[in-house]
């Protein structure tokens, strides 16, 4: 019954993603439950708590094991690599408008957080496999 951990995690963590935002002041929708982004990253937890699942079932050197290393490695470096792409995209179409005192075409502003800081991705990781370690042992 393995499968339920990593589903237990992502309800657990979600629900603190929802408490932190009240916290800061954010209204609660019913959206809320599904909404995706900033910290605590419930993809990335879920994540470490697979992870963190295949290496006690299966060992350190498991394919699955490695793959979801990667996941790691993609949220710290490549997808936060884009997020400050992102921004300084976001710069440069503002100071075009200021510049040239005309409106631009709008559209999109482009997102900027998508990915994590590496205090983040340790931060998810310690707390995803904990919680792994914790409901795996009960």
């Amino acid at each position: 019954m393995p499968f339920i951990i990593p589903v237990g995690v992502g309800v657990i963590i979600q629900v603190i993603k929802i408490g932190i935002d009240i916290c800061k002041g954010k209204p609660f929708f019913r959206t809320s439950i599904f909404t995706a982004g900033w910290f605590p990253s419930v993809h990335s937890w879920l994540a470490a708590s697979i992870s963190t699942l295949v290496f006690l079932e299966e060992g350190a050197w498991s394919l699955l094991f490695c793959f979801t290393v990667i996941i790691a490695f993609d949220a710290m470096n490549v997808r936060y690599e884009a997020g400050k792409h992102a921004k300084y995209l976001n710069n440069i179409r503002t100071e075009l408008k200021n510049v040239f005192h005309k409106n631009t075409p709008q559209g999109d502003i482009l997102k900027e957080r998508i990915g994590h800081t590496p205090r983040e991705v340790v931060g998810w990781l310690l707390c995803g496999i904990c919680l792994t370690i914790l409901l795996y042992q009960v």
